[in-house]
């Protein structure tokens, strides 16, 4: 491969992300043009991924339930640890007991608190921003406009719709 400029020649080339570009007899210029794409379909027998070892099992179940985003990083740690458990008294690897990491992982529901509580706390932090900013003008002596009163009227209505909804979901989550 040639290097153009501002390219390095060594550069690695990934087929899925990098356009090809080619010369075609009568154009000015490149020609861009997908890159031809991995063949689809499942696997070839011979091509399945390894198999984990018991770190690498439990590292990559801990990546799949932290990727959904719903559980705290607590209770990640709780089923990482009931799995080891488990396959330890079973006495067999992680992957032949439990299976793969992504079909354990969705065997677990979703936190439904999680996501209220990071909204309310989310919420909580933009409406101290929205005070901070208007504080000092307010201390300085400058007179707030009836739009100032009414954006920071409907951000405290909204933060505190927010917290009641986290309250709302710790109740159903007790039943």
């Amino acid at each position: 491969m040639v290097a153009r400029r501002g390219e390095r020649a060594d550069a690695p080339v990934h087929r899925e992300h990098v356009l090809a570009a080619r010369r075609r007899p009568g154009l000015r210029g490149p020609r861009l043009a997908r890159a031809p794409a991995a063949p689809a379909g499942p696997p070839a027998r011979g091509g399945a991924p390894a198999a984990l070892d018991d770190d690498a099992w439990a590292r990559r179940l801990a990546g799949v339930l932290r990727l959904r985003k719903d559980l705290p990083d607590a209770r990640v740690a709780e089923i990482v640890r009931d799995a080891r458990a488990r396959g330890a008294a079973a006495g067999r690897p992680l992957a032949e007991e439990l299976g793969s990491p992504e079909s354990y992982a969705a065997g677990f529901q979703k936190d439904r608190v999680a996501a209220p509580r990071r909204r309310a706390w989310a919420v909580t932090a933009l409406v101290l921003l929205i005070l901070a900013t208007r504080l000092p003008g307010v201390v300085a002596g400058e007179r707030l406009s009836a739009w100032d009163v009414a954006y920071l009227l409907v951000a405290v209505v909204v933060l505190v719709w927010t917290w009641l909804d986290y309250r709302a979901a710790v109740r159903r989550a007790r039943r």
